[in-house]
């Protein structure tokens, strides 16, 4: 499996609530490369929520102007 693809597909399982654990037990690779792609893509999310609070908070400075 691609990188991209296997970096897609672990990102979509972890956004629908599946553990790290569980995404371990159902690849058949070694736990490098799925423990590299867990981290990469929980970093990517962490990113995201982080975006998205800061503009929520701009939203609301503004609406309250």
């Amino acid at each position: 499996m691609e990188r991209h693809h296997l970096h897609a597909q672990l990102k979509q399982m972890l956004k629908r609530g599946h553990t790290a654990e569980e995404l371990r037990q159902s690849f058949d690779l070694p736990n490098t490369v799925i423990n590299a792609a867990i981290e990469t893509c929980l970093s990517e999310i962490r990113n995201e929520q982080r975006y998205q609070r800061s503009q929520q908070n701009q939203a609301s400075y503004a609406m309250g102007l």
